[in-house]
């Protein structure tokens, strides 16, 4: 059977959530660069190229310098012959393997290979690790030291592209030196003959070990830097613990495993704190104060009532705006709780000036001891039903802002994820990596947590983006 398509229809998409990266055409194009394949390449692909060619003549050369055995045809190669040749077949293995590694290192290849590098994975490591050694600076140049690019020797010209041009040398002067003794140049018996053969060997044995030292240093330098940030991981989380939960983490710090180099240091360490209730409190006009205002103006005539009911409204919203303005900046959603209260009290106010204005109209019948006491009980009472709404109301915002807590262990186990994926290599963007691979709520819960400690693994700006990139 043949397939002509992959998918028939059968599952339609109507009203399902899809997720979506919102991206510019630019950046599109980027991405479709990366699927068509063409979007990288192997600085050194091209000159080893020439290099395997230059072997394969050099071998072809060699096969021809020799004893001719004339019942069988065949040529036997002399010893220095047979040498060389098993000297450049060695090289060829060498250099084919290095070239992989480079098409590995340079993304051209991808796909995870057990004890083989991949570009996806090592800039994921290289991330966190030029992030872990930019926290712990405290000199501002060391934050845009290069940390990681010695990584990626083996791309570079001073060490890999250099390697194989050295190569290339080499085999240029086998291939001049074999042309040479086939065309009766050379003495079999001249030193300056054996001299010249075993400079070309020497030459290449020395270049196949700087192959093999260049992957050994890149393979180091990556272990390390895992080894690194593992280190780094388990100090994030103890500091974590001991800032979060010192009545547990803490405890276990303080009285059992600290060493020499944190016990003096774990007394010290505490949380940031945000402005207390009490100071926050402190801005917000006192509502029973409002009240007994309100109370005041009532005994005076209506044209003063009416005046001080006005002023009373302004100075409402005037002291909750203030207030308002004078709240941490990051507390957003109290800023909006604080213009609820703002309209709660102002509509409070202007309900009792309307009151005022419905009953005191005739003010010697208000005040008169002939005048309707059932009617001024009830006014009274709707006076006092005001002070209890308005007092709720203030209960309310208190409770309302409180400050939302990060999970700690839902966060740690996103973290943990991130840490697993980036060791197993992450395709994309980071930003679109956790929008695709987290929840709103999983991703909301770890922004909260990283406002309060840092990671190796993940930072706020790329929990942000993600958000961002999911709508939020």
């Amino acid at each position: 059977m043949v397939v002509s398509q992959i998918g028939n229809g059968d599952f339609p998409l109507n009203n399902c959530a899809i997720l979506r990266g919102v991206l510019e055409p630019n950046q599109i194009d980027f991405i479709q660069s990366f699927l068509r394949g063409d979007a990288l390449r192997n600085p050194i692909a091209d000159l080893a190229g020439g290099v395997k060619g230059a072997i394969n003549d050099a071998l072809t050369g060699l096969g021809g310098i020799g004893t001719l055995d004339e019942l069988t045809g065949e040529i036997t190669q002399v010893p220095w012959a047979a040498n060389l040749s098993n000297t450049l077949i060695s090289f060829q293995g060498k250099l084919v393997e290095f070239e992989q590694r480079t098409n590995r290192m340079s993304g051209v290849v991808t796909g995870f290979q057990e004890g083989q590098p991949d570009l996806g994975r090592i800039l994921g490591i290289g991330s966190a690790y030029n992030s872990a050694l930019a926290t712990l600076s405290t000199n501002p140049e060391d934050i845009l030291k290069d940390n990681f690019s010695h990584g990626f020797n083996s791309l570079k010209q001073e060490f890999g592209i250099n390697a194989i041009q050295e190569s290339q040398n080499a085999l240029d002067a086998a291939t001049q030196f074999i042309g040479q003794f086939g065309a009766g140049d050379f003495n079999p018996g001249d030193l300056e003959f054996f001299d010249e053969a075993l400079r070309i060997t020497t030459t290449l044995q020395g270049i196949e070990q700087s192959f093999l030292n260049i992957a050994n240093s890149e393979d180091a330098f990556l272990s390390g830097a895992l080894a690194f940030l593992d280190q780094y991981g388990l100090a994030n989380t103890a500091l974590s613990g001991v800032l979060s939960d010192p009545c547990l983490a803490g405890k276990v710090f303080t009285d059992l495993i600290a060493g020499p180099g944190i016990e003096g240091l774990i007394p010290d360490l505490q949380l940031p704190s945000p402005p207390s209730l009490e100071e926050i409190a402190a801005l917000i006009p006192d509502p029973e104060e409002l009240v007994d205002g309100i109370k005041a103006s009532v005994e005076g005539i209506v044209e003063s009532v009416q005046q001080q009911a006005e002023q009373l409204i302004d100075s409402v919203v005037d002291q909750g705006k203030e207030a308002v303005n004078r709240l941490e900046q990051t507390f957003e959603d109290l800023q909006n709780q604080g213009q609820q209260l703002i309209d709660q009290a102002e509509q409070a106010a202007a309900d009792l000036a309307t009151n005022i204005n419905e009953f005191g109209s005739n003010v010697e019948d208000f005040f008169s001891d002939e005048g309707d006491e059932e009617a001024q009980a009830e006014d009274l009472e709707a006076i006092e039903e005001d002070e209890e709404e308005i007092s709720n109301d203030v209960d309310r915002f208190f409770e309302s802002i409180q400050p939302p807590v990060a999970d700690e262990a839902r966060a740690l186990v996103v973290i943990d994820r991130i840490r697993t994926d980036l060791n197993s290599g992450i395709v994309g963007t980071f930003s679109n990596y956790l929008a695709g691979r987290f929840t709103i709520a999983d991703l909301q819960n770890l922004e909260l947590y990283l406002n309060n400690t840092t990671s190796n693994y993940v930072n706020i700006f790329s929990v942000r983006d993600a958000l961002r990139i999911l709508g939020q």
